[in-house]
């Protein structure tokens, strides 16, 4: 199976600017995705989307080819990161180079390892389903969580029986974490969506699951690269 794995990372992020290039743990973040899958296996092209020239040195710096400038337009605020996942997928398309799945890698989430990647690969050839999107286990069940009408009163936001038992009795729910999308390419030019057809989740530890999109989470995905890189995990 041809897998093409794109690391979409534009310059203009708003909760933590220029996050995609800013150093955490010896490394521009970026670094991070690009090197660990470069080392995982059944990827068969590498690539980084960017409009970004800094980013794109970066990406190159770290093994990810830069074969474009990502367009203006998909670079924006309002740009979803399947149209610039469906926009390299046909520049290959043109220049006659087909896969059967691309793979999208955000590399805000830098702690995914080379072996999340060929676990995922391994599950979505084994599985059957035409997609795949990694999730982690929430630990604030949503049970438990309310919203505020205009009067300033508490809601609860699932009304279920579960928000008076213990967590250990609610359902384990999961989130979307960022990490990996796996499709067929076939169905991903069908549908422009990483969930339709509905996707078979990658479960992944949620020490590898820290999406960063402000100064906290950066902080907290940095502590957890530098126990990895010293040797301290877990302990």
């Amino acid at each position: 199976m041809k897998i093409l794995a794109v690391i979409p990372a534009r310059g203009g992020s708003k909760g933590l600017p220029r996050k995609n290039v800013l150093e955490i743990s010896g490394k521009p973040l970026i670094a991070w995705t690009a090197g660990e899958a470069k080392k995982a296996r059944g990827i068969t092209r590498l690539i980084c989307s960017t409009e970004d020239d800094e980013i794109a040195a970066a990406a190159a710096a770290a093994g990810c080819e830069v074969p474009f400038k990502r367009p203006p337009e998909l670079a924006s605020d309002t740009a979803r990161t399947a149209q610039v996942v469906m926009h390299a997928v046909k520049f290959f398309e043109n220049k006659g180079e087909r896969f059967d799945a691309v793979m999208c890698l955000q590399c805000t989430t830098p702690l995914r390892t080379s072996s999340d990647i060929e676990a995922a690969i391994k599950l979505y050839e084994g599985s059957g389903a035409k997609s795949l999107v990694s999730v982690c286990e929430v630990s604030e069940s949503p049970y438990w969580m309310y919203t505020i009408d205009a009067g300033g009163k508490l809601s609860k936001l699932i009304d279920s029986d579960y928000s008076s038992q213990s967590r250990q009795g609610h359902p384990k729910v999961f989130r979307p974490n960022g990490a990996i999308y796996l499709i067929d390419i076939q169905a991903f030019e069908r549908t422009g969506s990483f969930y339709d057809p509905v996707p078979v989740a990658f479960v992944m530890d949620v020490r590898n699951s820290v999406d960063i999109d402000y100064e906290i989470e950066f902080k907290l995905a940095e502590c957890l690269l530098k126990e990895r890189t010293t040797g301290k995990e877990g302990r």
